[in-house]
């Protein structure tokens, strides 16, 4: 699998360019297609899903809020290198605000939702791939 193929797989989905382009490069860091310290050139990205570089500066910006991407002034994007502290720490703090999540959607859940769930949770205890773990966990 290649950026092209993650490419075509997001953009049949229905949600804004910016998520769907932030969705496929999220997975092409996760699955080591693109390497810690990485340049991410914009003019190349936004060739590859055939969209002008507003939508991909927009992705690489929420990447960047996620910590996967730093962007530099005037050089353009590279894949962040984490350092063990720094991962913990981004797991620290996604975990506290995911419980919060939860506990404010449990309320709100329908049985077609925790049906879902259901099937979402089987499907990990199945899989060992990152990019497969990663998709899971986001749904």
């Amino acid at each position: 699998m290649n950026l092209n193929d993650l490419a075509a797989n997001v953009l049949q989905q229905q949600r804004s360019t910016p998520d769907l382009i932030a969705d496929a490069l999220r997975e092409a860091i996760v699955r080591g297609i693109f390497q810690e310290g990485q340049s991410l050139r914009q003019d190349e990205i936004a060739t590859q899903f055939g969209v002008s570089r507003i939508p991909v500066r927009e992705a690489l910006r929420q990447l960047e809020a996620e910590g996967l991407v730093k962007l530099h002034l005037n050089r353009g994007a590279t894949v962040s290198a984490l350092s063990p502290t720094e991962a913990q720490e981004i797991f620290e703090i996604r975990s506290a605000l995911e419980v919060k999540a939860i506990q404010l959607a449990i309320p709100k859940l329908t049985a077609a939702d925790l049906e879902k769930a259901t099937v979402i949770l089987k499907q990990t205890d199945q899989t060992t791939d990152a990019g497969i773990l990663a998709k899971l966990n986001w749904e």
